[in-house]
This record gives C-alpha cells, sequence and structure tokens, in this order.
C-alpha cells in the first residue's frame, strides 16, 4: 500500500484503530491491518504483531459497538432469560 504513514507502537491501540477507521474506512483499515501484521509475522517480530493485533481487536469492538448502536448489552440467544423455552 503506497503512501502509509508509520504509525509508532508506543500508541494507544484503540486511538489507531480509530485514527484508520476515520482516514481509510472499514475495509481500507482492514487491508492495512492485515498487511501490517503479515509484514510482522515475515520480519519475526513479537511486538509488531502483538500491537496490530490489539489494533485488530480494538477495531472489532468499536465496529460491534457502532451497529449494534444501545442494545449492545442486551442477552440474545439461549441465554436470553425472555426467551421462551424449547419443547423437548
Amino acid at each position: 500500500m503506497d503512501n502509509q504513514k508509520p504509525i509508532s507502537p508506543r500508541r494507544d491501540p484503540r486511538t489507531v484503530a480509530d485514527m484508520l477507521l476515520k482516514e481509510h474506512g472499514v475495509e481500507k483499515a482492514l487491508k492495512r491491518i492485515a498487511s501490517e501484521k503479515a509484514s510482522a509475522r515475515r520480519a519475526r517480530s513479537r511486538q509488531r504483531f502483538q500491537f496490530w493485533n490489539a489494533i485488530s481487536e480494538a477495531l472489532a469492538v468499536s465496529e460491534r459497538v457502532a451497529s449494534s448502536g444501545p442494545e449492545i448489552y442486551k442477552p440474545r440467544g439461549w441465554l436470553d432469560p425472555g426467551r421462551p423455552a424449547a419443547n423437548k
């Protein structure tokens, strides 16, 4: 990817994830993260890989929060106490 600004691993992963989302959007941010993780793996740099993995997780969390809205804490599935039990 051309014209990538270097990102310091000393920054907070949540801040970097937000910055990538604002600058590039979801798809390009995910591509950049995947590219950086692959580069870190090739370089055998555990610190760089963990940093970009943390950014990936922060991006996933922020996307989940943005897509779910206020109902993020609502229990779902079989754990939902309001759901009727299945007949056996």
